[in-house]
């Protein structure tokens, strides 16, 4: 039996399975669903990095550059117009048993990044950052959204 809730448009679904994985799609579309009710402005980088073929030599490579995503950068930007600084947080998304590639924990080691597997580990990595820039407003915004603890069941 699966429940569904909705809080301003957000779906958050409270399976009785607890062992039900939720892909990495179904995930970031929960937490770009949810930071921009909560007023963030969230960039989705490429959604798939396919290899493409050489014309000169036929040969089968990722995509780089002005031809795709840098390797390694992550899911999500994530900003909100009330920071005093023009920054953004990247956020990468894996599920549960998702393997990280060495160039996203390289970034992440650099804290360029933050991986995050489920949308209150991401809701934690905002808050944290609301700690340090943000102000008063989305600071209780945030405090407000994780007190509601059926969310993230």
């Amino acid at each position: 039996m699966r429940k569904t809730y909705r809080n301003n448009s957000v779906t958050v679904s409270n399976h009785t399975n607890k062992n039900t994985t939720v892909s990495e799609k179904a995930l970031q579309s929960q937490v770009v669903s949810c930071l921009t009710v909560l007023g963030y402005t969230v960039f989705e980088t490429g959604k798939a990095r396919g290899k493409t073929k050489c014309s000169t030599c036929g040969a089968y490579s990722y995509a780089t550059g002005w031809q795709g995503n840098t390797l390694g950068v992550p899911d999500l930007y994530v900003h909100n117009s009330q920071w005093k600084t023009p920054i953004g947080i990247g956020i990468e998304l894996k599920t549960k048993t998702g393997t990280v590639r060495k160039e996203q924990a390289h970034y992440a080691n650099l804290n360029v990044t933050v991986i995050c597997r489920t949308l209150i580990e991401v809701i934690n990595a905002i808050a944290d950052i609301e700690l340090v820039i943000g102000n008063d407003i989305t600071r209780d915004r945030i405090k407000r959204f994780k007190e509601n603890e059926w969310i993230f069941q």
